[in-house]
């Protein structure tokens, strides 16, 4: 099953530039899990699922926790929290920061991972 949370609205201190340095800033982040829901499915209970309410705040608290250069770095940390919730089996994530350039309308990377089987 594919669980998908769009354009999630995120503030964090994220940038290399100075004037990035001093606030947050807001960034949306996509996130697509492929989750083993059966058990979900079958007994209509969250806990054969993954709760995206509570993985939501806890990426909230990561964001507001430290500072961070690139998005890249904040990618990472988000994938390796979502690889975290047990009936993940694979995710992409996708940071993208607006108006970041003049002529740019946002920036963003996007980084994929697997759960090793069995793990």
């Amino acid at each position: 099953m594919i669980l998908r949370i769009q354009q999630f609205r995120v503030h964090t201190v994220i940038g290399t530039n100075d004037w990035e340095r001093h606030r947050p800033q807001e960034v949306f982040v996509n996130i697509e899990l492929d989750v083993d829901a059966r058990a979900a499915v079958e007994h209509d209970d969250l806990a054969g699922t993954v709760d995206y309410a509570a993985l939501c705040e806890r990426i909230q608290t990561q964001a507001r926790e430290k500072r961070r250069f690139l998005l890249e770095r904040f990618a990472s940390e988000i994938l390796n929290l979502v690889l975290a919730e047990a009936p993940v089996r694979s995710a992409t994530v996708e940071v993208t920061k607006p108006n970041v350039l003049p002529a740019v309308q946002a920036v963003s990377v996007r980084l994929s991972g697997t759960n090793a089987p069995g793990a």
